[in-house]
């Protein structure tokens, strides 16, 4: 699938033709790739590192008018995980310095749906190069990407049940009321749900 692929529902076909570029339904590696773009602009812009950037950018929910603060190393804490304690397959964390295990880590990453160091309160967000696995970079990747989404109201999963795992970007200056993505499900722009429900309101359909 491209992201040219793509249709919503009017009963103009003029419409169609005013309003195509103004929606699109992609995937998750098309989201990636708009988030590295971001990256590598902000990046450029304010002269700092990738790993840096992504994380002023989670920090400042995907704001582009950030100021990197000044980094300064802490002590190295001992080689072992904070966590367990073992001493191998061991990864620190670069801002803070903390040591933890992959496996620990993971389990953190997991259940706490996180990318923030698991030291007691610690919240600096870990860089993606220090991750040598690629289940934890898998698991990164998702993580900014779903937190991308959620950040942005014009951006959303499709609805459908089961999941299709598409991802539908809308112009502000998009004036449908429903779109049907790829799969054929109708969504109603406003509240996300699926279906046509006129007359009702999104509020009266909810309900």
């Amino acid at each position: 699938m491209t992201d040219s692929e793509y249709s919503y529902a009017s009963s103009d076909p003029a419409d169609q033709h005013d309003n195509g570029s103004l929606i699109n339904i992609s995937n998750l590696d098309n989201i990636w790739n708009n988030i590295e773009e971001l990256i590598d602009y902000v990046s450029e812009q304010y002269n700092i590192s990738y790993d840096i950037t992504l994380a002023k950018l989670i920090q400042n929910n995907w704001s582009t008018d950030i100021m990197p603060n000044t980094i300064y190393l802490k002590k190295k804490n001992k080689n072992e995980c904070i966590i367990c304690f073992d001493s191998d397959n061991l990864i620190n964390i670069d801002e803070c310095a903390h040591i933890v295990c992959q496996d620990c880590l993971a389990q953190n990453m997991i259940i706490n749906n996180c990318i923030s160091c698991p030291a007691y309160q610690c919240n600096n967000i870990i860089y993606l190069n220090v991750l040598t696995s690629d289940i934890l970079k898998n698991i990164y990747k998702k993580y900014v990407i779903n937190n991308y989404i959620d950040a942005n109201k014009n951006i959303f999963y499709c609805p459908s049940i089961p999941h299709c795992g598409n991802i539908i970007t809308t112009s502000i200056y998009f004036n449908e009321k429903y779109i049907t993505c790829k799969c054929g499900i109708t969504i109603c722009i406003k509240c996300k749900n699926l279906d046509n429900h006129e007359p009702l309101s999104c509020d009266e359909n909810i309900k």
